[in-house]
């Protein structure tokens, strides 16, 4: 009989768990879907990444070489983050190819900048830019088609190094 009752109580305890568990489990599905709604999407991942392919070419025009290394470091970590999205559009899967320009071109990239050679950057920036061309191409967005940018994506950043740069 004492082991009826503990028995009994034992399991109106797990019970009464378990019902804790799923009230639980159902506010933190409801929070992550609400979380993912919230973040930012590949498209917000690839203006950012546009407006700091823009910043880096304007940086490197200006032969301000760490400021191209910082916006270099910025491309990535954008990349990066859009990465973890694990996104697919119109059957190509993006992280591996993100992962691939990051390997390759990106890399390059950086090496273009550490040397401070116009001319390697230019060759390596238009690399990267037929890279990303051929995968908006490839995921059915050929209509979104990268250039040279022809004017600074932002008015009101100096690209020029300090030392070079006119005080205002």
């Amino acid at each position: 009989m004492k082991h009826t009752v503990a028995l009994w109580m034992i399991v109106v305890v797990l019970l009464a768990l378990t019902g804790f568990l799923f009230i639980n489990l159902h506010k933190l599905e409801a929070e992550n879907t609400t979380l993912k709604e919230a973040a930012p999407g590949l498209g917000d991942y690839m203006t950012t990444i546009q407006l700091h392919a823009g910043k880096l070419w304007f940086a490197a025009d200006a032969a301000n070489w760490e400021l191209a290394a910082y916006e270099v470091g910025e491309l990535k970590e954008t990349m990066e983050s859009a990465q973890k999205l694990d996104e697919e559009k119109n059957g190509v899967k993006i992280s591996p190819v993100l992962d691939a320009v990051l390997k390759t071109q990106i890399a390059a990239l950086q090496e273009a900048v550490k040397s401070g050679s116009a001319p390697k950057f230019q060759q390596t920036y238009d690399e990267t830019l037929a890279a990303c061309n051929s995968c908006h191409a490839e995921a059915g967005y050929k209509f979104i088609h990268i250039v040279r940018p022809a004017a600074p994506p932002v008015t009101n950043q100096r690209w020029e190094r300090d030392d070079k740069a006119k005080q205002p």
